[in-house]
């Protein structure tokens, strides 16, 4: 993960805890955690929609590997068979 993207995260969920009461997040074992009010042990911070942008936007770019793929492949046996 970029350092920007980190920042960006740190940001994000900063401004999470401070409208719920939570303190200290850190990002930990590909999870944010902080500490709830009046808690010592660190929970994880519930996922939202912009956790799971990224991995969306994975995703498409997979799939679009995969089209990107499948159109060379085609091609190359349009032009096999051609001959």
């Amino acid at each position: 993960m970029s350092r920007y993207i980190r920042t960006t995260e740190y940001i994000r969920k900063q401004d999470w805890c401070d409208k719920r009461g939570w303190t200290e997040p850190f990002f930990q074992d590909n999870r944010w955690y902080a500490f709830p009010p009046n808690a010592v042990i660190p929970q994880p911070i519930p996922r939202t929609w912009y956790d799971y942008r990224l991995t969306i936007s994975q995703l498409f770019g997979f799939l679009l590997y995969r089209l990107l793929m499948l159109v060379i492949i085609y091609t190359i046996l349009e032009t096999i068979v051609q001959f």
